[in-house]
């Protein structure tokens, strides 16, 4: 349980400037290169928390001792002890809804958002699965998330 409380701080920690509610997005981009950076940076943390939590025993247990429930989205997004989850999301959120503005009438900040973090989710797996990651396309596809989702 120590490791999974470990990223939690760690990772507020590393993206700690960003307080102010407001993500521009040249703050977006750095909040972006951080992340896979820190995931390099840490790749045998990063790899052992990831498969203590594919362990639906052992991540309900965490959740349940330190929130009193099992559901994962309910405890990230509105569990009042974890402050840090609540402030990445809604700052996340407030940025896309602030893109529509700017956008077609069939923009869909929900949407984007789900699809930015299924995008982040997705190379992240693959940054802490791979032994040897190919550091020319490794950098081409972060600068191809941040250019869809900027």
């Amino acid at each position: 349980m120590a490791i999974i409380n470990r990223s939690i701080e760690e990772t507020s920690q590393y993206l700690e400037p960003y307080k102010n509610n407001y993500l521009s997005e040249m703050e977006f981009e750095t909040i972006v290169r951080k992340f896979f950076s820190l995931l390099r940076e840490k790749i045998t943390f990063w790899r052992l928390l990831s498969q203590l939590l594919l362990q639906k025993d052992v991540r309900e247990q965490f959740l349940k001792s330190k929130t009193g429930s099992v559901n994962t989205t309910q405890v990230m997004f509105t569990n009042r002890s974890n402050t840090f989850l609540l402030h990445l999301n809604k700052m996340i959120a407030d940025y896309f809804a602030r893109k529509k503005n700017k956008s077609t009438d069939d923009y869909d900040p929900d949407l984007e958002m789900n699809m930015f973090i299924y995008t982040i989710e997705g190379l992240a797996r693959i940054t802490i699965t791979q032994d040897h990651v190919d550091e020319v396309n490794y950098q081409k596809a972060i600068n191809k998330i941040i250019d869809l989702y900027k």
